[in-house]
């Protein structure tokens, strides 16, 4: 879909009023009947999801059979998944739940659901969904799109907002347009991208560094960050930011999971005491073994944390072990200097210190509701119960020693 008509049918179209029609005696009106149609069979759906398919621009005629994938073997990103889905309901007249939708991803699949939506059908066999193909936002056109406008300008300015959730999925649509634009390079997708944002400023970093960043991308330019909730109106959050970019949540996210179950191997090997003193090493070792692994095999790491780390990596320079490797490291040296701390705000307070700054520096160490020390093995529901939850012991030979916390130290801890 072009950028241009992205934004044509984001326009609302104007509505004409039916002239009254006169009462009329002695006559009556003919009312449409329809009859019930005939289910429609497996061949029929296969041939017009495949002529829906055809209809995109990235997808190749000559891969595209019932079996393709739309990542794997059709090349379409998230959003082109999305822009595929919304498709579909349109041709079969159905609505697809977001859950039952982020499921979809081949078109064998697509075919399974349609054969057993019963109400499956033609537009005009089923409720004709006109003027729904994207949010309103109980705006106009006009304001509508100069909101999107300057959301999506302070996106490549600043490369990472915060907003709710709705708008954040609407201007992400846009914003990969335009980096699609910049990627381009050449005159017309120039004028097209000076038209839609509000500061000229910001065309030659998109012309520019974002261009040579994801010059190796296809699609995805963007990420969306749920962030609970907003006081007041309890809409829902996002975070949206540009994939890669300095402040990356997820590239942050990766290295503490890294540095968090490298700690926890490590020690059930050398013991808390041992790795105080001289650290932990291998880190960059264990990152540059687990981007040669494959999914399913063993590893030091998770396979979801396998899976975002060559994810984040898969784009990046060569730089990027080594950022990924002192972000991970740092982490790692944070747990462990946190028992350290504890430990000695215990000691204070048990030489009788009267000092607030000291009682408030302590109770910011207390363990919430969900957090747990490296090598924990309680469940999270457990964990999430707190001090409300009952605390069963495990035996001896399944418990993990904890950074060199005995019972009575994490006991001390637990009750700040």
């Amino acid at each position: 879909m072009s950028f241009l008509r992205l934004a044509v049918r984001s326009v609302a179209r104007p509505r004409f009023a039916a002239a009254a029609i006169p009462p009329m005696r002695g006559q009556f009106l003919q009312k449409a009947t329809y009859s019930a149609a005939a289910p429609l069979t497996r061949d029929t759906i296969t041939t017009r999801v495949v002529d829906v398919l055809k209809g995109f621009e990235k997808v190749d005629p000559a891969k595209l059979t019932v079996k393709s994938s739309f990542d794997k073997d059709l090349g379409l990103d998230s959003l082109d998944a999305v822009e595929v889905v919304m498709a579909v309901e349109e041709e079969f007249g159905i609505e697809i739940p977001d859950a039952e939708a982020d499921e979809i991803k081949t078109v064998e699949q697509v075919i399974e659901y349609i054969a057993k939506t019963p109400d499956a059908g033609t537009p005009s066999e089923a409720a004709m969904k006109h003027g729904v193909a994207f949010r309103k936002f109980s705006r106009t056109s006009s304001h509508r799109m100069l909101m999107l406008r300057n959301l999506v300008t302070s996106l490549l300015k600043h490369e990472q907002i915060k907003t709710t959730l709705p708008k954040a999925r609407d201007a992400a649509r846009l914003a990969d347009k335009l980096i699609t634009l910049g990627k381009k390079g050449d005159l017309t997708a120039f004028n097209k991208a000076n038209a839609f944002v509000l500061e000229p400023e910001v065309l030659p970093k998109l012309f520019g560094p974002l261009a040579q960043r994801y010059a190796g991308r296809v699609g995805g330019y963007t990420r969306v960050h749920k962030y609970g909730n907003r006081p007041g109106d309890n809409a829902p959050h996002a975070i949206l930011e540009l994939v890669d970019n300095p402040r990356d949540i997820k590239f942050e996210m990766t290295a503490r999971t890294i540095g968090w179950e490298v700690l926890g191997k490590r020690l059930g090997q050398s013991g808390p005491q041992g790795l105080i003193k001289s650290g932990v090493e291998g880190v960059k070792e264990v990152i540059e073994q687990e981007q040669k692994l494959a999914p399913k095999e063993k590893g030091e790491l998770r396979e979801k944390t396998r899976w975002n780390l060559q994810k984040i990596l898969r784009f990046r320079g060569a730089d990027a072990v080594k950022q990924l490797q002192q972000k991970a490291e740092g982490h790692i040296d944070s747990l462990l200097a946190r028992p350290l701390a504890v430990r000695q705000l215990l000691n204070a307070q048990a030489s009788k210190e009267d000092n607030e700054q000291l009682a408030l520096t302590a109770n910011a160490f207390r363990l919430k509701a969900g957090q747990t020390l490296p090598g924990g093995t309680k469940p999270t529901l457990r964990l999430a119960a707190g001090a409300l939850g009952k605390d069963r012991r495990l035996p001896k030979w399944i418990e993990r020693r904890k950074l060199g916390i005995n019972r009575d130290f994490s006991a001390l801890w637990n009750n700040f």
